[in-house]
Parts: structure tokens; C-alpha cells; sequence
């Protein structure tokens, strides 16, 4: 082995079979053990609290323990994405996981923190729109995925026609065989040809045109209800979403864009999940802070107001 290579918090897994001839049939991965490994103890200390504390009023258990659930199962796809050479089935589900975990500390810090008070009688149309808005917005956060994964970011360079064309060319039957093996080398999962790249990108962009006017929609559904601080929220998340992605097609995919998409997607999702919270927030949700206390004239106890 090469002097310099420090392998101290490190560990190897040999990996047989990978073509190329870099490695000449074999890779050595290396995985750094050190605390950005830490959010699994974290969430781990997070359940057992909430086992401890389950009885108290107010404390969330069932939200705790799915959430180790879903990182338990982000580690398994983690090493799955590696094992597999970023076979884009994985690699998708991997980046939902995280969404997902994203989305979950979120709504616990929601939960624990009582300090949104509940809003008065809501619609019941409102609050099942609201459910549809944020599962259409998963499905373009899966389906930005499965661009990514595909490597169909760039298979566009042009906008808002696609080689020169409003509809190209496509093979929507390959672009979306969720049941292919193709395995391309050096880790380059996924490798279609131009055409079913082409029908996923597309796609990509019909989601992006109908999610827009489902959040639009609902913004207006929530500045009619009086809510226009949520709407003005979720407008501003959506006008930054939308922006990064026509860069990254304008600009030929910059990495800075391309991380800030992902980013800006997350931060759409987090919003999405504040406006359903506050539309199904119980009232017991909130923390009371003024404490009980006797009354000097009448010696009866005075309990604090809802």
C-alpha cells in the first residue's frame, strides 16, 4: 500500500467483479467511521427518550421510533447503492430516505416545540388538498431522483423545447422499466440511450408544470382562508425550485446549481409539511406556559386557559 494513506476510523470492503481496469477487477471502498456518522445515535437517543417519556402529555412515540426505522433502512440502502454500483432503483429510493428523514426531524421539532398555536375550524377540502400537494410533490422529488440516477439532467440542453423540439423523440417503455439490470462500468448505473434519457427528462419537466399549478392552487386556497403567510411561504419555496431547475438546463447542470436544486427541493418538501401540520394540528399540541395557581380571594385553584 501507498505510504501517506492514513486508514485510521476507516473501513474496507473488497467488492469482486467490478469491471475496469483501474482496479483490475476489484475495488477496495472506503468508508470513513467518524461522528458525520453520528445522526443514527442521535435519532437512536431521540427514541429512547421518547419510550422513557411516553406517558407525559404531549410526547410523540410512534413518530420517534418510525423515524429510526427509516434511518435503519437509509443504511441499508446505503450500502446497497455502493454494493450494487449505483443501480438507479437504489439510488432513488436512497435519496427518498433521506427526504424522508429530512421530513421527519422536521415534524417532530413541529411537534415538540407547541409553539404554533392551533388554527381555528379548517376545511375539510383545504386540508385534503394540501394531502394531495405534498404527494405530488414527493412523486417529483422521486421522479427528480430517477433523472439524477439516470444520469438524464443534461439529456436536454435546451428550454423550454428539448432538441430543438417540443416532443422529441422518447422511449417512455425503457425509461421507466423499474425491473432493468443493466449495470454500465465503472459504477455508471443506469446508462440508457438517448431516447429513454430524453423521456425521463421530459417527464421531469410535465411533473415540474403540474405540481406548479397544484401549489399555486393551493396558495390561493390558503390566502382565501387567511392564512397568507403560509401561502406567501410556499409561493417563494416554489419560485426558487422552479428557477434552479431551468438553470440547470440553461447552464449545462453546475454543480452549485445541482446541489442547490436538491436543496431547494428539500426545502419545498419542509414547507409542504408545515402547511399540513398546521392544517391538522391537534389542539393539545401547544405548550402551556402559565402555570396553575390559588386564587388569593376565593382559595380555589385557578388552571391555566386553553
Amino acid at each position: 500500500m501507498a505510504s501517506g494513506i492514513n486508514l485510521t476510523n476507516q473501513f474496507l470492503i473488497a467488492m469482486p467483479g467490478i469491471a475496469g481496469d483501474t482496479f483490475a477487477g476489484t475495488v477496495i471502498y472506503l468508508c470513513e467511521h467518524t461522528d458525520k456518522g453520528a445522526l443514527g445515535l442521535v435519532i437512536l437517543a431521540l427514541a429512547v427518550q421518547a419510550i422513557r417519556r411516553r406517558g407525559q402529555p404531549g410526547q410523540p412515540v410512534k413518530l420517534p421510533l418510525l423515524l429510526l426505522a427509516v434511518v435503519i433502512t437509509q443504511a441499508i440502502f446505503g450500502m446497497w447503492t455502493v454494493t450494487l454500483q449505483l443501480w438507479p432503483q437504489v439510488v432513488t429510493a436512497h435519496l427518498l430516505g433521506g427526504f424522508t428523514t429530512l421530513s421527519l426531524l422536521f415534524l417532530l421539532c413541529l411537534r415538540l416545540s407547541g409553539a404554533l398555536a392551533p388554527l381555528p375550524a379548517v376545511d375539510g377540502r383545504l386540508r385534503r388538498f394540501a394531502g394531495i400537494a405534498l404527494l405530488a410533490v414527493v412523486a417529483q422529488i422521486t421522479l427528480g431522483g430517477w433523472v439524477s440516477s439516470n444520469y438524464a439532467a443534461v439529456a436536454c440542453t435546451d428550454f423550454p423545447t428539448c432538441h430543438g423540439e417540443w416532443w422529441p423523440r422518447m422511449d417512455f417503455a425503457n425509461a421507466f422499466n423499474l425491473t432493468h439490470h443493466d449495470i454500465g462500468p465503472n459504477y455508471l448505473g443506469g446508462l440508457l440511450y438517448g431516447e429513454a434519457r430524453t423521456a425521463i427528462h421530459v417527464s421531469h419537466r410535465i411533473g415540474a408544470l403540474l405540481v406548479t399549478l397544484v401549489l399555486l392552487l393551493l396558495a390561493a386556497m390558503l390566502m382565501r382562508r387567511g392564512l397568507g403567510r403560509l401561502a406567501g411561504l410556499l409561493i417563494a419555496a416554489l419560485a426558487l425550485q422552479v428557477g434552479l431547475g431551468i438553470s440547470n438546463v440553461v447552464f449545462n447542470l453546475p454543480l452549485a446549481v445541482a446541489v442547490a436544486h436538491n436543496g431547494g427541493g428539500a426545502a419545498l418538501l419542509l414547507v409542504l409539511v408545515l402547511v399540513n401540520y398546521r392544517l391538522r394540528q391537534p389542539a393539545h399540541a401547544t405548550r402551556q406556559t402559565e402555570p396553575a395557581s390559588i386564587s388569593n380571594t376565593t382559595g380555589q385553584l385557578d388552571l391555566p386557559r386553553a
